[in-house]
């Protein structure tokens, strides 16, 4: 071998020591996968099935993100999986069928309430959207009376005044064509109405709503007697100039002082109750006598003597029930022909609800209302 080739062999063998500083010689591929394994063996890890998080180029960190869904799982959760582990949970939530539940505050919870159901009922005083609609649009259609902010009749007032409770919407119908609601009757000490009705102590229950023109002596507003004051059903101002109440066979006058302010009478037969904006102010004991006239508004219908009794009142709303049902349900009104009166809303026949005025000259009328 000449001097040239001897000095390129040379020149090889240092070449490869160069690459292999720390092992010196040339190598295999079976070594290089069977070192390879060996180091695939040594991983760490915090145990089997566990997805682990990247530490640095040394290999894998020691702390898992996810474990395992159970002894035999040996894979990522399916689709399928979760859902079946959904449904489980959906099973313990607590709640009552067809209603809707309130939050506990707990995550994945329902609470034990139920607000209301999905079958109109209600509780707690909350109310179903179709129950509330159904009451609006009926509120809306019937004959709502406006008020101001004080809470005073008023045809320009900005607010609606709605009779008793929301629940019954106790509102009245429009009257027929040809009538106009009035806000009120003003009687001006010759004109009456009459109502047409024998009243029974033992059976009947009457509500007007008043207001007094003038607190006058024998100012009389309601209900009928004898000339004697026996069989008698009736409301009045007496001469010392407070509330006086006909009851059974005597007049009676009450501890309160009449006032020309608004108000609602309400007589109750069982016990003989007399009540003034829902405040007690009389109780005359269960008896049964029958008025020997009919009941008459603005005025005190007598058997004798003149036969009238006349007062000085607006009259908003007469009602009287019979046994508990409600019979009468005047309100105010007008017919085409200027005829002024009061509408029976409980008389399905505008031919006889209608119960025109008499005695003399006109009633002052309220504004119209309604229609």
């Amino acid at each position: 071998m000449s001097i040239k080739r001897i000095f390129i062999a040379m020149t090889a063998i240092f070449a490869a020591s160069a690459v292999f500083a720390d092992d010196s010689g040339v190598t295999s591929k079976k070594y290089v996968d069977d070192l390879m394994s060996g180091y695939q063996g040594k991983l760490p890890g915090s145990g089997a099935n566990k997805l682990m998080i990247y530490d640095d180029e040394a290999g894998i960190g020691e702390k898992s993100i996810e474990a395992t869904l159970g002894e035999n799982a040996t894979s990522v959760p399916t689709v399928g999986a979760v859902k079946t582990g959904l449904d489980g949970k959906q099973d313990t939530i607590n709640g009552v069928a067809g209603y809707v539940m309130t939050g506990t505050g707990t995550p994945g919870e329902v609470g034990e309430k139920p607000i209301y159901s999905a079958n109109t009922n209600y509780t707690d005083s909350l109310v179903t959207a179709e129950t509330v609609n159904s009451g609006v649009i009926n509120a809306v259609n019937s004959s709502l009376i406006q008020v101001n902010a004080t809470g005073d009749q008023d045809p320009n007032g900005t607010l609606w005044q709605i009779a008793d409770s929301f629940v019954a919407l106790d509102v009245q119908p429009l009257l027929p064509e040809g009538y106009t609601r009035l806000l009120y009757l003003e009687s001006t000490g010759k004109q009456y109405i009459d109502t047409g009705q024998i009243l029974n102590t033992a059976t009947d229950d009457v509500e007007l709503v008043f207001q007094a023109n003038e607190v006058l002596s024998g100012n009389s507003l309601f209900g009928a007697r004898t000339r004697t004051t026996s069989r008698t059903y009736t409301f009045s101002i007496t001469s010392t100039l407070y509330y006086g109440i006909g009851w059974l066979n005597s007049t009676t006058t009450t501890n309160v002082a009449a006032d020309t302010n608004k108000h609602t009478l309400k007589i109750e037969h069982n016990g003989g109750v007399f009540k003034l904006d829902g405040n007690v102010i009389n109780e005359r004991g269960d008896g049964s006598i029958t008025t020997p006239t009919t009941a008459t508004l603005f005025a005190i219908h007598a058997t004798s003597g003149s036969g009238l009794y006349y007062g000085y009142t607006q009259i908003y709303e007469y009602k009287l029930w019979r046994n508990g049902t409600m019979i009468q349900h005047f309100v105010p009104a007008r017919n085409s022909s200027g005829v002024q009166g009061m509408y029976d809303l409980m008389d399905s026949d505008p031919s006889t609800a209608f119960h025109a005025k008499a005695g003399t000259g006109t009633f002052i009328e309220g504004p119209p209302v309604g229609n």
